[in-house]
């Protein structure tokens, strides 16, 4: 990891492709539970901009549309890919992608989720 990024509602998501390799993000705002809690600390791969293993990745929304590289926070979203193709679990279960998630862009891949012991 080669710094701590922050990323919040206040600053919003990075401009598309501004972040590259791994890094520790805190203070994202984001609460997925129980994957992920807004306290935790999540190691992140941004060079992964597609979704590729089934996992946990943080999204966004691009604020003027698909192909704008200006975007507004997401947060987290876990897919797994299955044979009739890419799902999104969203509520209590997994849910075919969409129309309207067509606009969503993946910023990175979570690959471990740090949680605070109290």
């Amino acid at each position: 990891m080669s710094k701590l990024v922050t990323l919040s509602a206040d600053t919003g998501a990075p401009q598309m492709g501004t972040l590259s390799g791994r890094h520790l993000v805190k203070h994202h705002n984001c609460s997925y539970s129980p994957s992920v809690e807004a306290s935790d600390v999540l190691a992140v791969n941004f060079d992964r901009k597609t979704i590729g293993p089934d996992g946990l990745y943080l999204i966004a929304y691009p604020a003027t549309g698909p192909g704008s590289f200006n975007c507004a926070w997401g947060g987290v979203r876990r897919f797994c890919s299955e044979p009739t193709g890419l799902k999104i679990y969203e509520g209590d279960k997994w849910r075919p992608l969409k129309k309207g998630h067509g606009a969503m862009v993946v910023i990175g891949h979570v690959e471990t989720v740090y949680r605070p012991v109290q």
